[in-house]
């Protein structure tokens, strides 16, 4: 038997062994979008979230502002796309404003538990709202769990948390470390 034909057998076979298996039940198809998990934010507070952000719903619904629609193409895969800088130094001042207001959507899309929402539009004070009992104002969230919830969107827990992970350990390292410096010399006293 050729390896080709070994190959093909054993495609067939994986074919035939899925078509024993029953079908996911719709239940639990919605119960990732809709019960999420809980994951710990860099401020220490715990929300429930969702697993990844539809970015096929936020371009069809027209959530992602013109400037950024490169940047989603990216986000969603397209390996021929040339590397695009986010970094605040490499994009006009447009640019940033914009996808800082597109983080903000992505983690309003990501958070169930809490509810996280933009305020009413015709807010005075935007930023001292106070949203409906069982919800925060996206002003509640600082930057740091913002880009936290924005990563967690774009691929999953796995990365995030592996660099939690990465990030704790290093600091423990560092903690361990003596100290670095000498005791600083006492002045002679003369005698």
């Amino acid at each position: 038997m050729s390896e080709e034909t070994a190959n093909e057998s054993t495609v067939e076979e994986r074919v035939a062994a899925q078509q024993q298996l029953p079908p996911t039940s719709s239940s639990a198809w919605r119960s990732a979008r809709k019960e999420g998990f809980v994951v710990e934010l860099p401020s220490g507070n715990k929300a429930r979230v969702r697993r990844t952000l539809d970015l096929f719903d936020l371009v069809r619904t027209g959530r992602v502002p013109n400037k950024l629609i490169k940047v989603v193409q990216q986000m969603m895969g397209d390996k021929n796309m040339k590397e695009i800088s986010l970094a605040p130094e490499d994009l006009d001042g447009e640019t940033l404003q914009e996808m800082t207001k597109f983080i903000d959507i992505c983690c309003t899309r990501v958070m169930i538990d809490p509810r996280c929402m933009f305020p009413p539009a015709d807010e005075a004070e935007p930023e001292l709202w106070d949203p409906p009992e069982g919800a925060i104002s996206i002003y509640d969230l600082n930057e740091e769990d913002k880009l936290y919830l924005f990563h967690l969107a774009q691929g999953g827990v796995a990365d995030v948390e592996k660099f939690r992970v990465e990030q704790k350990a290093a600091l423990a390292t560092l903690s361990n470390v003596e100290e670095v410096q000498p005791e600083a010399e006492q002045p002679a006293v003369a005698g």
